[in-house]
């Protein structure tokens, strides 16, 4: 149902040049309205790495929203892999973790500075670290700023600006935390089809978890931020 569902494309970031040209295809061939990578190093290149360029600069152009996106694999390096392996803790630690350096490296390295129109969503990684992380950078700013010269504004600021978080449905901190981080950066996430997402019954928890917000709060949450925020096309009058 193309009113409905929206694709994003997979990007190979292992190919400085074809991942630009996959994204602009799959943009103007598929009119998906967002692609995404994942937080971890490839090839010794970061997120933030100047090879990741052409990407950052077809997705601003084309108007298309750069998930980021983790996943567990002993493929690529991924944070905490070098410690006693368990899997609850490296599940624990991966899809955060990562996404939190990620956030920071395209904050201090300069890629929204430079790139002041594109967006990015962190997925999967929960929602809590934001406020933490983001009051942590900026203290960190005023101390180490100068190691930063492409980072003209606050880290917060940044994030303001250009970026999004999504909630698992069951977080009992969404409420608490959604003034920290602003009701218009939030969006969230069922983890469908994975063995660890709550099917059927999403949306009763996604709503229970949202109920001490007020309607628009949760109106916000619940769709019209990630309309905003995959600029997606108006849905038809039912």
């Amino acid at each position: 149902d193309p009113t409905r569902l929206f694709g994003a494309a997979m990007l190979p970031v292992q190919d400085p040049a074809g991942r630009a040209t996959e994204l602009r295809w799959a943009h103007d061939e598929l009119g998906f309205p967002a692609a995404f990578v994942r937080p971890n190093p490839c090839r010794g290149r970061s997120l933030s790495d100047p090879d990741y360029e052409p990407i950052w600069e077809a997705a601003e152009q084309v108007g298309m929203t750069i998930g980021i996106h983790e996943g567990s694999s002993v493929i690529v390096p991924t944070l905490g892999s070098d410690r006693p392996f368990n899997p609850l803790i490296l599940h624990a630690v991966s899809h955060t973790f990562e996404e939190m350096l990620a956030c920071a490296q395209l904050i201090a390295f300069g890629v929204l500075e430079r790139h002041p129109h594109l967006r990015f969503v962190f997925l999967e990684s929960s929602g809590g670290w934001v406020p933490f992380w983001l009051e942590r950078l900026d203290e960190q700013a005023e101390s180490f700023g100068d190691f930063c010269p492409e980072m003209k504004l606050a880290p917060s600021e940044y994030f303001a600006r250009q970026c999004w978080i999504s909630f698992e449905i069951d977080e009992r901190t969404l409420p608490v935390l959604a003034p920290f981080i602003g009701g218009e950066q939030i969006v969230w996430g069922s983890d469908y089809p994975h063995h660890d997402a709550t099917f059927p019954g999403a949306l009763t928890t996604l709503q229970r978890t949202l109920a001490p917000l007020g309607e628009s709060a949760q109106a916000r949450i619940l769709g019209a931020n990630a309309a905003q925020l995959y600029r997606l096309p108006p849905r038809p009058p039912t």
